[in-house]
C-alpha cells in the first residue's frame, strides 16, 4: 500500500493533523480498475505494475490540479479526498448577529462544498478518460468505476507506529462501496454529491452527457440503500 502526504489543502492542519479531527463536508473519492485480474493474467507483474505506476502519477497530477488530496493506494485501487474551504470567520452563534452576516457566510460554504464536489467530479472524469485511452488496458476490458461521497470525516494521522495521515467514518465507507458495486467505466455519486452539482443561477446540473438517477437493487441491498447519480 502506497501512501501520500496530504497536499496543500484549505482546512488548515490543527498540530499537523497529529490530533483526530472531525471535518465537516469533506468529498471522499475511491477509484478501482474493474477486469484487473484479467489484465494482469494477460501482461504479468510486472507489466501491471508499471501501467498502474503509471496511471496513478496522472491521477496524482489530476488531483492537484483540481486541489484534491491524493490519499494512498492499494493494489489497482486509489484513493483521494478533497476539503472544502470555510469562511474565514466562524458562523456567529450569537442571536443578535446581523441575519445578512450569516447568509452571506453560509453561502460561501456552500459555495466552497460545491466546487469541492464539482473538483472530484471533474478528477473522476479526467481519470476515466485516462484508463479509456491506454490501449492496454481497454484490450483486456479493464475499466475505471470510481464512488464519490459527501458528508463528514474523521481526519488525522494515525496512532499506528508506521501510520500517516489518513480518514475514517461513514462517508468513507459509503464512497467505497458506491465503487465497489458500480458498474465499469461508471462515476457513482451519494445523492448529496450529485445535488450539489447544481447550478444555483440556473437550478440545472453542472453535469455534462448522459446521467441517471436510480436506485438500483445492488446499491440498495449491498450499501444501505444509498440514492445514487451515476455518470
Amino acid at each position: 500500500m502506497a501512501l501520500h502526504k496530504p497536499i496543500d489543502i484549505p482546512l488548515p492542519p490543527t498540530n499537523n493533523w497529529v490530533t483526530k479531527q472531525r471535518v465537516e463536508n469533506t468529498v471522499v473519492i475511491f477509484a478501482d480498475l474493474s477486469g484487473f485480474q484479467q489484465f494482469a493474467a494477460d501482461y504479468g507483474d510486472m507489466t501491471c505494475m508499471g501501467v498502474v505506476e503509471g496511471l496513478f502519477e496522472k491521477f496524482d497530477e489530476f488531483a492537484r490540479l483540481h486541489q484534491l488530496t491524493p490519499l494512498k493506494t492499494n493494489g489497482d485501487q486509489y484513493i483521494a479526498v478533497g476539503f472544502s474551504a470555510r469562511p474565514k470567520h466562524i458562523l456567529p452563534r450569537s442571536f443578535n448577529t446581523n441575519i445578512h452576516q450569516r447568509a452571506s457566510l453560509k453561502e460561501s460554504l456552500s459555495r466552497s462544498v460545491r466546487d469541492a464536489v464539482s473538483s472530484a467530479f471533474h478528477f473522476a472524469c479526467k481519470a476515466r478518460d485516462e484508463v479509456n485511452s491506454h490501449p492496454l488496458l481497454v484490450s483486456s476490458s479493464c475499466y475505471l468505476r470510481v464512488g464519490i461521497a459527501t458528508g463528514p470525516v474523521i481526519a488525522g494521522r494515525s496512532s499506528r507506529r508506521l501510520g500517516n495521515f489518513d480518514i475514517w467514518g461513514a462517508t468513507v465507507n459509503r464512497a467505497a462501496m458506491l465503487e465497489q458495486f458500480t458498474a465499469p467505466n461508471t462515476i457513482a455519486m451519494c445523492d448529496r454529491s450529485g445535488s450539489l452539482l447544481i447550478s444555483p443561477e440556473h437550478n440545472r446540473p453542472l453535469l455534462h452527457g448522459n446521467h441517471l438517477l436510480l436506485y438500483p437493487k445492488y446499491l440498495k441491498t449491498k450499501a444501505e440503500g444509498i440514492l445514487a447519480h451515476i455518470c
